[in-house]
């Protein structure tokens, strides 16, 4: 018998099965990437929706941090491409008692404008209507200037895994919120925070779109791996971990028949985190015993499955020297892994720790659309 679990992470397929059936898409991978890709122009399509009990609360996101979500959110999906942003739409769907707030869509809309004015793009447009549940909807354009570009397969074994950033933050923030919410009903109290937990929730509240490190690799491969303009595009394997770093590994170990394997010691977040647990008054956090295994256990997961990082993931061939250029190490790309030749006919993702030992990765604890 199917798990709950297992159950609920069929439910998103068996919807996505079902649109195959009826429509007729552009390109057979439709449903393999985040964003469509148009090789005759150059233009890349996203689009990513936020609602209100999903994927924030207003007790827990001011207007600004939601808006800045919004396009954020949008922006990584076209970073993990390579495309530079261009413009998009917002849809949004708003309860009355928002509509008439005098404040509330004004300071929305400045967190979306200071997101496109970091990070590139203008907004061209959208819809408004009344809806029982606050709801943004965002489609960002961008373009592929260059021959090369992001796609989620291409991954060969003897490549290395490279990553933006940190992982796990952004769910250890998202935690910490909620417990603030259990306990006093509000998150006002945030601005106390000693760190690291104030630097986790800014990283939850407003995540940062890694359009220039996506650039500097796109501009390193061109000059690197000898990409001639004018060629037939490159493509690089990558994604954004907007469901985890467990989900990225997993899903292109599936879509390339490989077993991705990371190192635990090239992601010293995950200590960060028991650090952060050993040193916060909590009760917050941890759902079970505060003991030295449950602080360990809880950092591994919040790393692995937390979700919400929109940090960017790679698959690259080993660099000549061995080493990661310095370009790259300067915006903050990292070696975190191998792409290795699936064992058994079975694509498999898995972590290397501290001990040698081999830690499989669990698709169940990955983020569930339809988790009940």
């Amino acid at each position: 018998m199917p798990t709950a679990s297992s159950t609920d992470s069929l439910i998103e397929l068996h919807c996505i099965d079902q649109m195959q059936q009826v429509i007729r898409p552009l390109t057979p991978d439709w449903a393999t990437h985040d964003a469509y890709w148009d090789v005759s122009t150059g233009l890349v399509t996203t689009m990513d929706m936020l609602v209100e009990g999903q994927h924030f609360r207003r007790d827990t996101h001011t207007p600004f941090d939601i808006g800045w979500k919004a396009i954020a959110v949008n922006l990584s999906d076209l970073a993990a491409t390579l495309a530079t942003p261009l413009w998009v739409t917002v849809a949004l769907g708003l309860p009355t008692a928002v509509a008439c707030d005098s404040d509330w869509v004004g300071e929305c809309y400045q967190g979306m404008q200071a997101c496109l004015d970091a990070y590139g793009g203008a907004i061209i447009g959208g819809d408004t209507v009344a809806s029982p549940v606050l709801t943004l909807a965002v489609t960002a354009v961008g373009k592929v200037s260059v021959p090369v570009v992001g796609r989620r397969t291409g991954a060969t074994p003897g490549d290395w895994v490279i990553a933006t950033g940190a992982f796990g933050h952004s769910a250890a923030g998202f935690q910490c919120l909620e417990a603030l919410c259990r306990a006093s009903a509000n998150a006002d109290t945030v601005a106390g925070l000693p760190e690291p937990w104030a630097g986790y929730v800014q990283r939850h509240r407003q995540p940062v779109p890694q359009c220039h490190a996506a650039k500097v690799l796109r501009d390193w491969t061109i000059l690197e791996q000898e990409t001639p303009l004018g060629d037939s595009p490159r493509e690089i394997c990558m994604m954004d971990a907007s469901d985890g770093l467990a989900d990225v590994v997993l899903r292109l170990a599936q879509l390339n028949a490989v077993d991705v394997v990371l190192n635990a010691e090239a992601l010293p977040e995950w200590l960060g985190l028991v650090l952060a647990a050993d040193s916060t008054p909590i009760g917050w956090v941890l759902p079970v015993e505060n003991s030295t295994e449950a602080r360990h256990a809880w950092a591994l997961d919040t790393l692995l499955y937390g979700g919400e990082d929109f940090e960017l993931v790679a698959c690259i061939p080993e660099p000549q020297a061995g080493i990661l250029p310095e370009p790259l190490c300067a915006v903050g790309w990292r070696h975190i892994g191998v792409v290795n030749t699936a064992t058994a006919s079975r694509a498999v993702g898995g972590m290397v720790l501290p001990d040698g030992q081999r830690l499989l990765l669990d698709p169940e604890k990955r983020y569930q659309h339809f988790r009940r």
